[in-house]
């Protein structure tokens, strides 16, 4: 961990051309269309952690996946190319990021490669992960607009066998990776079974994974994104009994996202202000137009103040945007909404 903290600190962000696929990368592609396996997933994201199962098929666009949870409420996701069913207990939607999360050792590296200009390279050292010899790279960005990345792979055969999103200081904020892990050349019929089955009924969803920037017409005005970001979507949900009703505008770069929510500013209550951390998230509050805005994402604070500096009622320029004043101890209510 020394040694990452020591190659995050390397000097300023630098200007940067169009980069090649790196070798590394490329192996993590193959091979998600070239091997057959499966194993348990683990994933952390501040203090929440689930297991998974999770079992691969090889096969162009990175092949297919089959994830069922090992603990908690139990929900399904199949997945072919860019096509993912989920079937959850309810009806509560899935996050894109938990759908790449679950199956990262196919999608972290489809998505890397359609930003692969914005990050560096580098190999750090080697370890073991689920019994495997692997080889650690740093994904160090070249701006300060995205998270850095450790990528740990197969040493054997270039499957990314661990995902860590990182902080400018090194620490892992979100990671997934396997617990165990089997490489099979030729299956049995028996291999894949899901087991145990569902006690309740799964209500099923289907989910596009090759994302696209929105191309509706919004309400506001979303005047600056990073690079290598896009509008990804719009949405207004009405209040609930005794709530507000509020928009939802989401920004991503197939890896981190940035959800931004407005609402009526509070009457005669100060609202909120300021930038700070929560769990593994960042979230900024400020007001802008008479709205209350509240960032939030796994995006480092600078990619949401620029964000957020761009933003107006659609027809109208962007205005100064006060995040100035620190509120610590004041409970952000839009994170409940994520």
């Amino acid at each position: 961990m020394r040694r990452l903290v020591l190659l995050l600190a390397l000097g300023g962000w630098s200007c940067f051309a169009r980069a090649e696929i790196p070798a590394v990368l490329q192996r993590m592609l193959d091979a998600a269309d070239t091997l057959t396996y499966r194993g348990v997933v683990v994933q952390i994201e501040g203090k929440y952690t689930q297991s998974l199962s999770l079992v691969h098929r090889p096969g162009a666009h990175g092949g297919q996946d089959d994830v069922s949870s090992l603990q908690g409420h139990y929900w399904e996701l199949r997945r072919t190319g860019d096509t993912c069913r989920v079937g959850l207990v309810g009806t509560r939607p899935a996050r894109d990021e938990a759908l790449v999360a679950a199956m990262f050792p196919s999608m972290v590296p489809r998505r890397l490669r359609h930003v692969v200009d914005y990050f560096e390279f580098q190999p750090i050292g080697k370890g073991r992960v689920a019994g495997r010899e692997a080889e650690f790279t740093l994904a160090r960005p070249r701006d300060q607009y995205r998270q850095p990345q450790l990528l740990v792979t197969d040493a054997a055969t270039g499957l990314l066998l661990k995902a860590s999103w990182l902080d400018e200081r090194g620490v892992e904020l979100r990671q997934a990776f396997f617990a165990t892990l089997e490489i099979v050349d030729r299956p049995s019929e028996s291999w894949a079974k899901v087991d145990p089955a569902p006690s309740e009924a799964l209500t099923w969803n289907e989910y596009r994974l090759d994302r696209r920037p929105l191309g509706a017409q919004l309400p506001w005005r979303v005047g600056w994104v990073p690079p290598g970001f896009w509008v990804d979507s719009y949405a207004r949900e009405e209040a609930e009994s005794g709530g507000t009703a509020f928009e939802h505008i989401t920004v991503s770069n197939g890896l981190s996202t940035v959800a931004v929510f407005i609402e009526p500013a509070p009457g005669k209550e100060q609202p909120p202000r300021g930038v700070r951390r929560v769990g593994p998230l960042n979230a900024l509050a400020t007001t802008i137009g008479g709205h209350q805005i509240t960032l939030i994402g796994t995006a480092p604070a600078a990619a949401l103040e620029d964000i957020a500096k761009g933003l107006a009622p659609a027809g109208e320029h962007p205005g100064s945007v006060n995040t100035a004043s620190q509120v610590a101890d004041t409970p952000l209510k839009s994170v409940e909404k994520q």
